[in-house]
């Protein structure tokens, strides 16, 4: 009979210290196909990613910016038995933006697929779409733009504005994994340079 992840630590709350929770109001757009093609490595005793770099030929990840942290809702619920119990990686954003050419844009992750990285305000951030295996290597579903465009021209507050739902795709296998964690010592703002 296989013994599956036996719990191995304790977890301590730290009253003086407790987590800081909340994101800031960015993510950064990896295409999946170069995410897959880059090399990362992660720390041996945390197992957070402390390094990405895409291959080489001009490849970049990309910033969308919001106007508030509470325009990106980022969540990974289980999903139903497959077998092996998996999780949908989920992230919706709501963008200041109403222009054709950022609309078609992120129109074209329907049938691409991406992943995004979430930043925290604490300094680390979380990859959704993707993860790294213990090699390490880059692993993971992918995201598709499954929601485009939602948006109310008519509400003041909201009428300038795009929501977008990029999710484990319905028809892929479930993520193994909740998103992983990026080490803070990881300056993310790298990914934003093409590489040579």
């Amino acid at each position: 009979m296989a013994t599956c992840s036996p719990i191995t630590a304790d977890i301590a709350f730290s009253c003086s210290a407790p987590q800081e929770g909340g994101i800031k109001s960015r993510v950064i757009i990896v295409n999946y196909e170069d995410w897959k093609a880059a090399t990362v490595t992660t720390d041996g005793s945390t197992n957070e990613i402390t390094g990405i770099t895409l291959a080489a030929g001009g490849k970049e990840g990309f910033e969308v910016a919001v106007p508030l942290s509470s325009n990106i809702v980022a969540t990974s619920p289980s999903r139903g038995n497959e077998g092996v119990p998996t999780y949908n990686h989920i992230v919706q954003l709501t963008i200041n933006s109403i222009s054709q050419a950022d609309t078609e844009q992120m129109e074209d992750a329907r049938l691409g697929k991406v992943v995004i990285i979430v930043e925290l305000i604490e300094g680390r951030s979380y990859v959704y779409g993707g993860w790294a295996d213990a090699t390490p290597e880059p692993r993971g579903i992918g995201m598709r733009c499954t929601e485009t465009g939602e948006n109310n021209p008519g509400d003041p507050a909201l009428g300038g504005s795009k929501t977008y739902t990029f999710s484990t795709p319905e028809n892929d296998p479930g993520e193994l994994h909740q998103p992983h964690l990026i080490a803070s010592s990881f300056d993310i703002d790298g990914l934003l340079t093409p590489t040579a």
